[in-house]
């Protein structure tokens, strides 16, 4: 406690960066473990499409990369605004929410076999 109260006393700014970069760090080891879980269950892999889902979501349920879900959806990098949902999607592009499942599990099954 001695130790302590002298850092606190004679190293008070130093203290104070050491304490933020350890609540930062248990913030972001939280994120990390959080979606470990998350990902990890099996529930969450290869979902059926919905109209909430963002391309980035896809891209973790199907353990694709981002380009390659852009692509199957028919989008550019930065072409709509971000975060963008399949239903803005489906308006952008004219092709049904049927169509862009489809699309994407193409791109899945391709993907996975060229990258065992």
């Amino acid at each position: 406690m001695r130790r302590l109260s002298y850092l606190w006393r004679e190293h008070r700014v130093l203290s104070l960066a050491f304490v933020m970069a350890l609540a930062l760090t248990t913030v972001f080891l939280f994120r990390i473990i959080v979606g470990m879980v998350y990902w990890a269950d099996p529930m969450h892999q290869d979902r059926p499409l919905e109209m909430w889902m963002t391309p980035r979501y896809i891209s973790m349920s199907f353990d694709l990369p981002r380009e390659e879900v852009l692509d199957a959806l028919g989008i550019k990098e930065g072409e709509l605004k971000r975060p963008t949902t399949l239903r803005r999607i489906s308006e952008h592009t004219g092709v049904d929410i049927k169509g862009l499942e489809a699309a994407v599990e193409d791109a899945a099954t391709k993907f996975r076999a060229s990258h065992p």
